[in-house]
């Protein structure tokens, strides 16, 4: 789905670490590259949350949800943060 949101096609790899290290683009800058991986980082915490929340309070696993969330949380660290960018939410 994050492929997707992205237009990217990566191939991922199973093992964590491995996949954090391989994640950066070799035709981004460094600065891109930083802000790439903070949207890896971004998407696992929320990962984790909903995982939280699906063990400890029986919600339902839902990738939807996850995606959206994710996806407004870097929009708005975006708009913030970064002042060359100027983009919309849609």
């Amino acid at each position: 789905m994050c492929d997707n949101w992205l237009r990217v096609n990566f191939m991922h790899h199973s093992v964590l670490t491995n996949h954090f290290e391989e994640f950066p683009c070799l035709f981004f800058n460094k600065e891109a590259n930083s802000l790439w991986k903070r949207l890896w980082v971004l998407v696992l915490w929320f990962i984790w949350k909903h995982r939280n929340n699906v063990i400890f309070n029986q919600t339902k696993m839902d990738a939807k949800e996850i995606l959206t969330m994710a996806q407004i949380q870097y929009w708005a660290w975006m708009k913030h943060k970064v002042r060359k960018v100027n983009f919309s939410f849609f």
